[in-house]
């Protein structure tokens, strides 16, 4: 994938990213990091796919947890990003990116934290 990014090919970078990202029985770990990639090339739907696959493996890992609360943010879905990101703060408190997420959530809606 990165010969091609390299090349300025990032429509078959998409493309190859879309076919694997998604596969079948990858480990949760596998599924984030496809996820990220995916993220890095503007493919939210399929960044979200894969976060939510990751999650059917490991519900509460931090990691993915925040990663999903931040791309839900980012492209506008507020309500679900302030949804995940409490809940990821309910199970990792001391989690300071998600607090950080959940402080710019809050006062982007004006509501009190």
């Amino acid at each position: 994938m990165e010969d091609f990014l390299a090349d300025g090919k990032e429509a078959e970078a998409r493309k190859l990213v879309k076919h694997h990202c998604h596969l079948p029985g990858q480990k949760g770990e596998d599924y984030w990091h496809w996820g990220e990639i995916c993220r890095d090339l503007a493919m939210a739907k399929d960044a979200l796919k894969c976060y939510d696959l990751a999650l059917a493996q490991e519900p509460n890992n931090p990691q993915v947890m925040y990663s999903k609360a931040q791309l839900l943010y980012e492209i506008g879905l507020v309500p679900r990003a302030k949804r995940l990101a409490f809940k990821l703060l309910s199970l990792h408190p001391h989690h300071q990116e998600g607090r950080k997420l959940l402080e710019a959530i809050y006062q982007e809606t004006g509501e009190k934290g």
